[in-house]
C-alpha cells in the first residue's frame, strides 16, 4: 500500500501540459539523476517464478541505470554521464510517450513519462530473463527447469534537479 501511496503522483500526468514547455514540471528539458527502480509488469509460467524474479528485474535495472545523470536540452540535443564522468553527446526524440536516445551508432527506444519531477523509463528485461543459465536461476530460487518470462518490466526513475 504504501509503494501505491508514493507511486500515485507518477501515474497522472497532466495531459494540458506540453511536453516540449521547459516551463513546467513536466517538461524533458532540464537535468535528471536516477532515483530509484521498481518491478514493472512482471509475468511468468507460474506465480512463484514471477515473485522470485522481480528482484533480478529490479537489479537488472539499478545496474543499467545506477549513477546516471541525463541533461536534455533544447533542439533535441542530451549529455549523458555516469558517476559524476565526462558527458556524452547524445541527441533524442520524445513524443507520444516514447524518448530516442541517439549516441554514435548506438539506439536506446523505450517508453517514458514526466510528471511531478520525474521521468518514468520502461525497460524490458524480458530477453534477460530469459537467458539467465540454470544455475543463476537457482540462486534466485527458482528451480524450474522450464521457467519462461513472457514479460519482465521495470520502472525506472529518474528525479529532476
Amino acid at each position: 500500500m504504501l509503494i501505491l501511496a508514493l507511486l500515485m503522483p507518477l501515474l497522472f500526468n497532466s495531459c494540458s501540459k506540453n511536453e516540449g514547455d521547459d516551463n513546467n514540471d513536466n517538461s524533458i528539458i532540464g537535468t535528471w539523476e536516477f532515483n530509484s527502480v521498481y518491478a514493472g509488469e512482471i509475468k511468468t509460467n507460474n506465480a512463484i517464478n514471477t515473485e522470485k524474479i522481480k528482484p533480478y528485474v529490479i537489479s537488472s535495472g539499478e545496474y543499467m541505470f545506477k549513477g546516471y545523470k541525463y541533461v536534455f536540452k533544447e533542439k533535441g540535443k542530451l549529455e549523458s554521464s555516469f558517476n559524476g564522468g565526462a558527458p556524452t553527446n547524445a541527441t533524442y526524440t520524445y513524443s507520444n510517450g516514447i524518448l530516442t536516445a541517439k549516441a554514435g551508432n548506438q539506439t536506446l527506444t523505450i517508453k517514458a513519462s514526466i510528471s511531478n519531477g520525474f521521468l518514468q523509463l520502461e525497460q524490458d528485461f524480458t530477453e534477460d530473463c530469459n537467458n539467465i543459465k540454470l544455475k543463476d536461476l537457482i540462486e534466485l530460487g527458482i528451480d524450474d527447469i522450464n521457467f519462461k518470462a513472457t514479460k519482465a518490466i521495470a520502472i525506472i526513475y529518474f528525479k529532476k534537479q
